[in-house]
């Protein structure tokens, strides 16, 4: 049985939208495919024989790359209220890499649901957002242990900025110095952190292509022997 993929698709219709409490929500080709996607993800842990779905979601991580860099967060939001309870699972797992501190109020409701796994990934997901005060108000009733315990992280107060900051010297910058920086008293910071999946640097034939139109725009009007922008040097 082949993994679920993420694919979104271009012809997909850019009209659907959904009402939810009286506003309606816009549906663009990526939120239909993040739909789709968890769907059928639901549905294949549902039929696997495995009690846990981490394999799973490991086997997917490149998946759930491009959806974080995508965010489809009405594509997520109609999982979460209307999904069966595993898309709704998932789809709350996800909300809380893909969203921000302000939108908490699509995933606090169902602090109350009936389903306890749903209320764990609502507290985990408030939590990876900083929702503090509602975690908060979450420890003061929740019944269930681990529900409770991952609300209660709340309660611990953030670290002052000079221990943080302690911590990063420590452990992510290297100072290294070189015979001639010595002898000045100079040092190179060399911080150790990883940039991450980023946008990939232009070429510098676009970069070139760039400068030139920009050249002839800003000269187009002075100019008394061409009217046409030059073309880009190889």
């Amino acid at each position: 049985m082949d993994l679920p993929r993420y694919q979104v698709r271009l012809w997909d219709c850019v009209g659907a939208s959904f009402w939810l409490e009286g506003k309606r929500y816009p549906l663009r080709p990526s939120d239909l495919a993040v739909k789709r996607f968890l769907r059928q993800l639901a549905r294949f842990s549902f039929r696997t024989e495995s009690s846990s779905t981490l394999p799973i979601l490991l086997a997917l991580r490149k998946e759930f790359r491009t959806i974080r860099r995508s965010r489809p967060l009405f594509g997520l939001v109609w999982c979460i209220t209307r999904g069966d309870p595993d898309t709704r699972r998932l789809a709350i797992w996800l909300f809380g890499r893909v969203a921000n501190r302000h939108q908490t109020s699509v995933v606090a409701p169902l602090s109350h649901d009936r389903d306890v796994r749903i209320r764990k990934e609502v507290a985990k997901a408030l939590r990876r957002l900083g929702a503090w005060a509602e975690l908060r108000e979450i420890a003061t009733r929740e019944d269930d242990p681990v529900v409770r315990r991952i609300a209660k992280s709340a309660e611990a107060p953030p670290r002052e900025f000079s221990e943080r900051m302690g911590r990063f010297l420590d452990n992510d910058v290297e100072v290294v110095e070189t015979p001639d920086e010595a002898s000045l008293g100079a040092k190179s910071l060399y911080v150790n952190t990883t940039v991450g999946d980023g946008t990939p640097p232009k070429s510098r034939w676009y970069i070139r292509l760039i400068l030139e139109r920009i050249r002839w725009l800003v000269g187009r009007h002075v100019s008394k022997f061409s009217d046409k922008p030059p073309k880009p040097r190889p």
